[in-house]
């Protein structure tokens, strides 16, 4: 089950594009611009859809798509520049590259997930988080991460 949680807010994280890791590191003091819930939340009705989190990834993947050819490559992946981002980028290929062309595109990432991340997040179960349920996964991260450093 520890294996099943870790998976899932490691997940949430990349689904989030990483809005749930920088908040913690504003948070903490590291580096990294925060995405609130309030900056994901594009029509402010309190609740993030699956609309607004798709617009958020594909944002953020055609800001990793430095070349513009509609795929991420393995060294794309690792300059994102986070701790650990060549074994991060790895295991990403391995479970995501669905065609094993060594890239993913954004299909494939969104493919990859299949909704399951979203509605782990999405606890009351209407398809949208809330701001409640999106500060839940935030501790659950931050628990994790305070975990991970003892």
């Amino acid at each position: 089950m520890d294996n099943l949680l870790k998976i899932s807010v490691l997940g949430l994280a990349i689904l989030l594009g990483d809005a749930l890791q920088n908040d913690v590191q504003a948070q903490e003091g590291q580096a990294g611009k925060a995405k609130g819930f309030s900056e994901l939340d594009k029509d402010g009705n309190g609740q993030l859809t699956k609309a607004e989190i798709e617009s958020h990834m594909q944002a953020r993947f055609n800001n990793a798509d430095t070349d513009s050819n509609g795929a991420l490559s393995r060294d794309e992946l690792v300059a994102r520049g986070k701790k650990k981002s060549e074994e991060r980028a790895n295991r990403m290929l391995e479970r995501l590259d669905a065609n094993e062309d060594g890239a993913l595109t954004f299909a494939e990432m969104k493919e990859g997930r299949g909704g399951k991340l979203f509605n782990r997040a999405d606890a009351n179960g209407d398809g949208a988080i809330s701001e409640a349920e999106f500060e839940e996964m935030k501790q659950k991260r931050r628990a994790k991460r305070a975990e991970k450093s003892e």
